[in-house]
């Protein structure tokens, strides 16, 4: 979803660029390089939103991985086997 937002925000400054290139250029061929560049920023910046999305979104996925934790616990239970198998008394019922 943010990528969406990110992707019409660069659209409409492309847009915005190309208009007035458009407007105050009147040189063909070097409305033609202009707009080539604006081209070209688009799609580097398209590119960087997209590395920027991946680089959270797998950063995200280690953090909330468990498994480590998990391992940890195991680690743990293995130092101290008598309280992990420890039963409640009947009086504690």
């Amino acid at each position: 979803m943010f990528k969406t937002y990110a992707y019409q925000g660069v659209d409409a400054v492309q847009s915005a660029k190309k208009q007035f290139v458009s407007t105050f250029v009147q040189h063909e061929q070097f409305a033609k390089v202009l707009n080539g560049f604006v081209d070209a920023q688009a799609e580097y910046t398209k590119s960087a939103i997209d590395a920027g999305a991946k680089a959270f979104s797998d950063t995200q996925s280690i953090l909330t991985d468990r498994t480590p934790f998990v391992e940890l616990s195991k680690k743990m239970q293995a130092y101290f086997p008598t309280a992990y198998c420890a039963q409640p008394s009947k009086k504690a019922k």
